[in-house]
């Protein structure tokens, strides 16, 4: 048994349970941190519900948000849950979203999560 992530009615990606609690709890965290809706509920214990708009726009003020910190441990701590949003972005849109060039590290491990997934 797994999580089921849904966008637009549709089931986009099942990640072990483990795995989709962790996401939940950082992208939630990272909410808080950025100060934009994060678009990510939790409608269900194992089901998360994405606002492809409101996900969208939190993935790219996490952005502006890090390259503006100046913070290396802050920009390290995050990039697991970033790689993680950019992939499902992918899945749900099945378009790659534009990473700032001081950030591309992320895109390559998003890329890299399509290619074994």
């Amino acid at each position: 048994m797994g999580y089921i992530v849904n966008c637009e009615n549709r089931e986009i990606w099942s990640p072990s349970l483990t795995v989709g609690s962790l996401y939940f709890e950082q992208i939630s965290l990272l909410e808080k941190i950025v100060g934009d809706k994060n678009g990510v509920t939790n409608p269900f214990d194992d089901e998360l519900e994405i606002n492809k708009e409101e996900f969208e726009t939190f993935i790219k003020s996490s952005f502006e948000f890090l390259k503006n910190s100046n913070n290396a441990a802050l920009i390290v701590m995050s990039a697991g849950c970033l790689e993680v949003s950019l992939y499902i972005y992918f899945l749900i849109t099945n378009n790659w979203l534009e990473v700032p060039f001081d950030l591309r590290f992320l895109n390559e491990k998003a890329k890299g999560m399509a290619t074994t997934m």
